[in-house]
Formats: structure tokens, C-alpha cells, sequence
């Protein structure tokens, strides 16, 4: 037999609105302890579990009533909630990683010893954060050894004039291939669309 709060899921997956508040009743507390306990101690002065479940319930409960998303009762839909969870925990770990290692630079453009030190994150945190732009990474270019060097200079904050006197530079002691500026922001419009691409798949 179907649970109460089962029944309430389905009807508001019929387009009973009013049962929003009662899904958020019951699962907010679940899903705020899951993101507390995945959120380090590094990032919870800048990210707390409200900002991870607030938006994650909204995705959930807006992927129900507009049949994106089905579920069979009240389990599967807090394993899926859990998991939308999770991956923003692992998003806000990333943005906290990515942003202490971004690259100052000089006037010049060139770059300088002032690279400010990442913040004390936890194992986990580096774990996640390592293996989600890794995972990226493998996604983004998967065999193309030139767009796997340009997508480690826009991480390393580079522009496709830097990009192409480093291709021109290893070009003259290895002969590979270059290409120029044009054609490299080129490459770098496909990876950025190919990111979205993949960030909005995850969401879903």
C-alpha cells in the first residue's frame, strides 16, 4: 500500500500545487543533513546546506509537475532528491577549487609568483572536486590531444593569442602541428557549448 506522503507525490505530479509544501515538509530535513554531512568544513563559510537544498528541491519538485521526471513512490523520489543533492555539493567544491586556483597576472600577461594557495580542503573535497574535472576532462575531449592542451590553458586562465606562441614555441623543438588564434577560439567555442551541454545533463 502506498505511503501518505507516496499519494501526496502523485497528486502533486497531477498538478495539485498545494501539495508542494508538504513534499518540503518531509524531505527538506533528509536532504539538509545528506548536504551537511557532504559539505566540508573548508566551504561552509561560503556554501551552507540551505543553499544546496533549497535549489535542489525546487529542481525536483519542477522536474515532477512537468513530467520530466516520473518516480515510483516516496523511496525512489529521495534517492533521485539525494542524488541532485550530491552533485551540487560536488559543484560547489568544484567553483571553490577552480576559484583558489585561478592564475594572477601582470600587466604583461605574464605570470607571476602570486598565485594565491587553495583553501584547507578537506581529502574528500580535493577527491570530488579532482575526480569531477577529471571526469569533465575525459568528457570534453576525449581524443584530441589539441583540444586537451587548449582546454588546460583556459583552465590555467590563457587566451588563444598565449595559446598559439605555445603551440608556435613547441613547434619549433618537436614539430607539431599549429594552428592559429582564429582557429583555436574556434575550438574553444565548441568546448565551452560541448560544457553546457554536459552541465545541463547532469542537472537533469
Amino acid at each position: 500500500m502506498p505511503s501518505p506522503i507516496s499519494n501526496v507525490l502523485a497528486a502533486y505530479a497531477k498538478g495539485e500545487k498545494s501539495a508542494a509544501d508538504e513534499i518540503y515538509a518531509h524531505y527538506y530535513q533528509i536532504a539538509w543533513d545528506a548536504a551537511r554531512k557532504r559539505i566540508g568544513t573548508s566551504i561552509q563559510s561560503r556554501v551552507s546546506p540551505s543553499d544546496i537544498v533549497n535549489p535542489a528541491l525546487k529542481t525536483a519538485l519542477s522536474r515532477l509537475a512537468d513530467g520530466r521526471k516520473q518516480v515510483k513512490g516516496s523511496e525512489e523520489f529521495k534517492v533521485w532528491l539525494l542524488d541532485i543533492v550530491s552533485k551540487r555539493v560536488k559543484d560547489a567544491a568544484r567553483r571553490a577549487t577552480a576559484k583558489f586556483r585561478s592564475v594572477h597576472r601582470t600587466q604583461s600577461g605574464v605570470e607571476t609568483a602570486d598565485v594565491p594557495s587553495p583553501p584547507d580542503l578537506s581529502p574528500d573535497e580535493l577527491a570530488i572536486a579532482n575526480e569531477r574535472i577529471q571526469q569533465l576532462m575525459e568528457k570534453l575531449v576525449p581524443d584530441d590531444p589539441l583540444d586537451q592542451f587548449i582546454l588546460l590553458c583556459l583552465m590555467q586562465g590563457r587566451n588563444a593569442s598565449e595559446m598559439h606562441q605555445m603551440l608556435k614555441a613547441n613547434a619549433k623543438e618537436t614539430g607539431s602541428k599549429i594552428i592559429g588564434p582564429a582557429a583555436i577560439r574556434i575550438r574553444i567555442a565548441r568546448i565551452r557549448a560541448r560544457l553546457r551541454e554536459l552541465l545541463e545533463d547532469e542537472d537533469q
